[in-house]
């Protein structure tokens, strides 16, 4: 399942080599607990077969993902924001 994730991730983000190594890898999986013909073997593998094809490429739009990475925690405090009430 989380192999399946990773790889409609990385369509979503148009890396097509991540997203064929991880649907792959989803794949086979499915296949050991599913069967190889099962739905779930068959819907990861249209990925890997088509991954540019596959209605996940490039449906991402949020903008640059990796921006603001490192450039502090993703939930600082704003004024009149109590939620992280710690020392």
């Amino acid at each position: 399942m989380y192999e399946e994730i990773l790889a409609y991730a990385w369509s979503a983000l148009m890396e097509e080599d991540r997203a064929k190594l991880w649907a792959g890898r989803a794949r086979r999986g499915w296949e050991v607990l599913s069967g190889k013909e099962s739905v779930e073997a068959r819907r990861v593998g249209d990925l890997e077969k088509n991954t540019r094809e596959h209605f996940t490429w490039g449906s991402y739009d949020g903008g640059d993902p990796w921006e603001g990475v490192g450039m502090g925690h993703p939930w600082d405090e704003k004024e009149g924001d109590d939620h992280h009430d710690h020392e």
